[in-house]
């Protein structure tokens, strides 16, 4: 493997899950963070002798200064709004692949709309959301439309969790869910994308509904650039047991909120204490249920087909999935430059097999499995 892998705060939940990943596919990575001592802690716990280096998100020339041209750059530094912009402007400087875990609308569509361009100028890919969220949708969204065929013009995917959601997220999720809810999703519609009005919205889950609020996706940009037919893509989310039509109150009047003045500061202050916050046990593996579902309908509303991906553990998915992402760029290349989904960057079958080979896939064939 001739190009580098670095893994910029490789210290957190999801870093440490991604480290012992890559060492396990024979990489050395390159593990990089503010604390040297943890990161040589971290060397010495995962074996396999990976260089370590000093680099913080509010200093970017100790960012930039990781990265040679065409090296891979993965970064689970959150909350992205807030500190990710120098991970995304070093790899655009090198020309290097990018790939992060992040989960917030407004840095997605920063990610598409604004780096993207400038990326594909310098010959960088830029993978956003490469984790649980939202590369399982994007799997079972891609499935769905392959099925229904050229058809299919519209396209739904819902992400439904049981079980202690919270206890499961890490620090930096939860820093990550509070800008979420002071943000504006957007959805594709019409063949562009939109600003959501928020709300909640019942969504047929086998044969039954849920309550489940819209929120900013990688779908929303990386389908329609996969599946050129689509004119609407939709992503919600729902929490069994949540008072989801409360969440969807919250949907429909954070970005409001945020607008109040001293509001956002306070948003940002919550975030940085949220995320400077450490695991009690960084390893703890937390099972919680979820269901992806996608469904593809035709220019009548007509259900063409309905996909449903299972699995329990979302933060080891996303780290495995970062290290395997990760792996293929270095070994055989993105097939594109710019913004990227998975699809896109790796194609539909690679992203259906990564879901299947870390615990994700359809019932059926994770009983062949």
């Amino acid at each position: 493997m001739a190009l580098r892998i670095v893994l910029f705060g490789a210290t957190g939940r999801i870093g440490r899950i991604t480290a012992r990943a890559l060492v396990a596919a024979g990489v050395r990575p390159v593990l990089a963070g503010k604390d040297l001592g943890r990161l040589e802690l971290l060397s010495a716990a995962i074996g396999g002798g990976a260089d370590i280096a000093a680099a913080d998100a509010t200093r970017p020339e100790s960012v930039r200064d990781l990265l040679g041209r065409g090296d891979v750059l993965i970064t689970t530094v959150g909350p992205y709004t807030w500190l990710g912009a120098a991970a995304v402007e070093a790899a655009i400087d090198a020309g290097a692949v990018y790939m992060d875990c992040t989960g917030e609308p407004r840095f997605i569509r920063r990610i598409f709309d604004e780096y993207g361009p400038r990326a594909a100028a310098s010959g960088a890919s830029l993978l956003p959301a490469m984790g649980f969220d939202f590369v399982v949708g994007n799997a079972a969204g891609a499935t769905a439309v392959e099925r229904a065929g050229p058809d299919a013009v519209r396209l739904d995917v819902g992400y439904f969790f049981r079980g202690n959601v919270r206890r499961a997220m890490s620090p930096g999720s939860r820093a990550s869910a509070v800008s979420m809810a002071f943000e504006p999703a957007h959805r594709y519609r019409s063949g562009r994308i939109a600003v959501s009005s928020g709300g909640s919205r019942r969504f047929p889950v086998g044969g039954t509904s849920r309550y489940a609020v819209p929120i900013g996706a990688t779908e929303h940009f990386a389908l329609p650039r996969a599946y050129p037919q689509l004119r609407d893509v939709n992503v919600c989310l729902g929490i069994e047991g949540a008072p989801m039509r409360a969440a969807g109150v919250v949907a429909a009047a954070g970005p409001a909120l945020a607008r109040v003045p001293g509001v956002r500061r306070g948003v940002r202050a919550a975030m940085g204490r949220m995320s400077r916050c450490h695991d009690r046990d960084p390893d703890a593996v937390v099972r919680i249920e979820s269901l992806t579902v996608a469904q593809a309908f035709d220019s009548q509303r007509r259900l063409l087909s309905d996909v449903a991906f299972e699995g329990t553990d979302p933060h080891g998915f996303t780290g495995h999935a970062l290290a395997g992402a990760a792996v293929a760029a270095a070994r055989s290349g993105v097939r594109d430059v710019g913004a990227l989904g998975p699809v896109s960057a790796f194609g539909r079958d690679w992203t259906v097999r990564l879901c299947a080979e870390h615990g994700y896939a359809e019932p059926a064939a994770r009983q062949a499995r």
